[in-house]
């Protein structure tokens, strides 16, 4: 290329990702294409982009996206089933699904097994050279496609493996599953139809497999060398079942419905789940984890017409691959550092230390801690970061005409009221009339009574926190983040404080750029999962006051926050320990949906993915991804946010 078509060509192509990546993919398939045809198939890219920029407008979007419904009622399907003798079910995508957003995408697993970079392009061009190659009108078995990459490749190239990870990968939709078996109950005579490589024999497992249980007939198309998408299939099934009436179930429109309705048979259009409201997966998640996370979010979204919450499908969509992803980090450091137990804290560890606990290693316990109660405990040695944390916030701009008594009984010290009229302090006094200066030196004349006042829960912390990690060696403390303060109190706490022989490290989900903990992030004593630093995604959340509130959200849990270890409410249903707590979160019906949608897509990913599971490593910088393109939407950020309160350093206090 000239100069000038390299220039052209960046701006066109190599700038833009998205082009650049369907422009490769265009070339991958086009290998003799003309720099005419090439550039055409760019300036189409680019047009496309712009399209999909407009169709993409994610502040458009409405939430909850299930409010839609986009399949039949399971009623429609049960009416047809009555009308007919036979029922036909496409295979896959319909009957049985595969964890990709794209079925091919299961060929980078294959590749990486078998040890061939690229596998993917390489394995779509054998397909097409068998076809080619074909006397069976176009129609081939795994094994034609493999004698094509053995040529390439060698005798490694074994079929075996794809046949295999095809079966391990493969399962139900449940759905499908109800429909199947009404069509059984009422005695109707089932048969399956499918244009595929596979063998019967290879299918017929992976049926089974998926519950399919009980008499069925199969057609396969390589091996009747008939197929559904030029309507031979069905031709021949006529007139093996002349005069029977047949209800076809497909989701390919061409294949299943048009060439279905051309042999005179009912049919429904299984909408492909894969297609369905596309626009809410976000469009630059690609790659293995990508096609796997869009894959069970859209198969268990709209398998059926079934609605969710918006707070559920926040969980769902965002909140279990962040968790999952951050629990597969932690299990790993924790095998490197030799951890013997992990401290959850409260209330941001909850979720995290159900899931960690149940899918990797029972070491963890969830421990009540907060902001608001460590600082009592360590007062006596960072009076000055108690005062500074919970004194300064509390002559803003908001509370300054508020009156002093009212601060002195949010900090659980109205016994001081007394000291401040002596000191000629009316109790009355808006706060912008003392001033800050005034009130932290009287902070700090009284701090003897102040420190004298929180005894008891020092005394009740530490019975408590020992506790938690008595006869350990190597402590880790895990809290979502955002400037690791959890760690930090902790560590000296147990360390210096209660003078335990024991190494403690800190594991965050997510930390910024604030200098509070620098030093020990530096040191390596604090760990992130992921930094605003390194993730411009992170930081764009980061840098909004209410987004950070939405993603914290996720790690949160329905119990109020913890004010004091001293001794105080009763009865409370949610621990056996008698301290103080702050007033019932009134974002818990909400935290518990959001809590569910968590648990249901790390069920549904274990359960589907199996060993894969573990296998497959999510990034941070793809775990993130989901919510940062939530994000974009102002109306589902404030629709989550309902009740919370977003205030940048809010803490709890007495009475509050």
């Amino acid at each position: 290329m000239s100069g000038l078509s390299n220039k052209i060509f960046y701006y066109l192509v190599e700038s833009k990702p998205e082009v650049f990546r369907e422009y490769v993919k265009y070339c991958q398939t086009r290998e003799n294409a003309s720099f005419f045809a090439s550039g055409i198939m760019a300036l189409k890219f680019n047009i496309d982009q712009l399209i999909k920029a407009r169709e993409r407008k994610i502040k458009r979007l409405k939430y909850p996206e299930t409010i839609k419904k986009n399949q039949k009622n399971i009623k429609e399907y049960y009416d047809l089933i009555e009308s007919v003798e036979i029922v036909s079910f496409d295979i896959f995508d319909t009957v049985i699904f595969r964890p990709f957003d794209h079925p091919t995408d299961l060929f980078f697993l294959v590749g990486a097994r078998l040890q061939i970079p690229e596998f993917k392009y390489y394995r779509i061009q054998a397909e097409k050279v068998a076809r080619e190659k074909s006397n069976n009108h176009n129609e081939v078995t795994l094994e034609d496609i493999y004698r094509v990459l053995k040529e390439w490749f060698g005798d490694k190239c074994d079929c075996n493996v794809e046949k295999q990870m095809e079966y391990e990968l493969c399962y139900a939709n449940p759905f499908m599953q109800d429909v199947f078996q009404y069509a059984k109950e009422k005695n109707k005579k089932i048969i399956f139809t499918s244009d595929m490589y596979l063998s019967s024999d290879d299918i017929k497992k992976m049926i089974e497999k998926c519950k399919y249980m009980g008499d069925y007939e199969l057609f396969v198309s390589n091996e009747i060398g008939l197929c559904k998408r030029d309507g031979s299939l069905q031709n021949f099934i006529n007139k093996k079942y002349e005069g029977k009436q047949i209800l076809h179930i497909g989701d390919d429109y061409e294949a299943d419905i048009v060439n279905g309705k051309k042999a005179q048979w009912k049919v429904i259009h299984y909408k492909n789940v894969n297609g369905i409201n596309n626009q809410y997966r976000p469009y630059y998640m690609d790659g293995v984890v990508g096609s796997i996370y869009k894959a069970i979010v859209n198969t268990y979204f709209y398998n059926s017409s079934k609605n969710y919450s918006l707070a559920y499908e926040y969980g769902f969509t965002c909140g279990g691959i962040m968790i999952w992803a951050f629990c597969q980090w932690l299990n790993e450091l924790c095998k490197t550092e030799k951890i013997d137990r992990i401290l959850f804290v409260a209330r941001d560890g909850k979720m995290i230390s159900e899931i960690y606990n149940k899918y990797f290693d029972d070491v963890g316990e969830y421990i009540w801690f907060s902001r608001t109660s460590s600082e009592k405990l360590v007062i006596n040695d960072w009076f000055e970061d108690y005062v500074n944390q919970n004194v300064k916030s509390e002559f803003c701009v908001e509370k300054q005409n508020e009156p002093i008594c009212g601060l002195l009984k949010f900090l659980g010290l109205d016994f001081l009221k007394d000291v401040l009229i002596q000191e000629g302090i009316e109790l009355s006094l808006p706060r912008c009339k003392l001033g800050y200066k005034r009130f932290r030196e009287f902070m700090y004349q009284n701090k003897e009574h102040v420190v004298e006042r929180f005894l008891e829960a020092q005394e009740n912390g530490k019975d408590y926190l020992v506790k938690s990690v008595y006869g350990k060696r190597k402590v880790c403390v895990v809290d979502s983040g955002w400037r690791g303060s959890s760690i930090v109190y902790l560590r000296h706490l147990l360390t210096q404080t209660y003078g335990l022989n024991m190494d403690i490290v800190g594991a965050l989900v997510f930390s910024d750029m604030q200098d509070y903990s620098e030093g020990f992030k530096a040191l390596g004593i604090i760990k992130s999962f992921m930094t605003t630093e390194n993730n411009i995604r992170l930081r764009n959340i980061g840098n909004v006051i209410e987004r950070r509130a939405a993603i914290e959200n996720l790690f949160s849990s329905p119990e109020p926050s913890l004010i004091s270890y001293e001794s105080g409410d009763v009865n409370r249903d949610f621990s056996e320990y008698k301290f103080r707590w702050a007033d019932d979160n009134p974002d818990k019906e909400k935290i518990l949906e959001i809590n569910c949608g968590i648990r249901d897509f790390i069920s549904e990913y274990t359960r589907i993915m199996g060993k894969y599971a573990y296998d497959i490593v999510i990034p941070a910088e793809k775990a993130v991804i989901p919510i940062s393109y939530a994000f974009e939407n102002n109306k589902f950020i404030e629709s989550i946010l309902e009740k919370t309160n977003v205030k940048s350093g809010y803490r709890h206090g007495y009475g509050d």
